[in-house]
């Protein structure tokens, strides 16, 4: 399985998505059979192809095959206990929604990826990709709920990230660090 993931990751970097997908799917299939088997580590390898074989559907414009890639991934890390897994995948499809403009489905899977990353240590959240899907639900909930709904939101957040959030978020440290969207799709900071 490594082997496949590794000759996967090489074709996706010199951009030869047909191999790169190919080699995922074998992949895929391999872990899975090793995971059913009750290999352990069956299910580490299987989050890894998943998250490639994500990137690629995206990398391809393939969005909803992209979306329930991720969402899959995020569902089995759930099932496994994989408090990470469980974040990236509800944040990454988060943000996939939002750049189809499906702000609704987009709202809900960065809460989904909150409330999985809510369980990591404060230090964590404050150095993750957490901060992303606290970002991108902010910004969407300004545009799809109302004011006091928003404010039980922003409560929240005080406790996960601290009483800095909103600097965190959308200020000089996230501007430097490596979890902010470099994507040109991102929305402005919404404060």
């Amino acid at each position: 399985v490594s082997t496949l993931l590794v000759a996967s990751q090489v074709h996706y970097n010199i951009k030869d998505h047909e191999p790169s997908e190919r080699y995922a799917n074998e992949a895929i299939a391999r872990a899975e059979a090793a995971m059913e088997k009750g290999d352990a580590t069956g299910y580490h390898s299987w989050k890894a192809c998943m998250m490639l074989k994500g990137a690629l559907l995206a990398a391809k414009r393939k969005w909803e095959a992209a979306i329930k890639t991720y969402e899959s991934m995020a569902e089995k890390a759930l099932a496994f206990g994989d408090i990470f897994f469980i974040m990236e995948g509800y944040r990454i499809s988060g943000h996939l929604y939002y750049l189809r403009g499906r702000l609704k489905p987009a709202f809900e899977n960065s809460l989904l990826a909150m409330v999985a990353g809510s369980q990591l240590s404060k230090d964590m959240i404050r150095q993750s990709t957490f901060l992303h899907a606290a970002y991108l639900a902010v910004f969407l909930g300004e545009k799809l709920k109302p004011k006091d709904e928003l404010k039980a939101l922003e409560d929240q957040l005080a406790v996960w990230i601290g009483e800095d959030w909103k600097e965190l978020i959308g200020g000089t440290e996230l501007e430097k660090s490596t979890v902010k969207p470099r994507s040109k799709y991102m929305p402005p900071v919404p404060f």
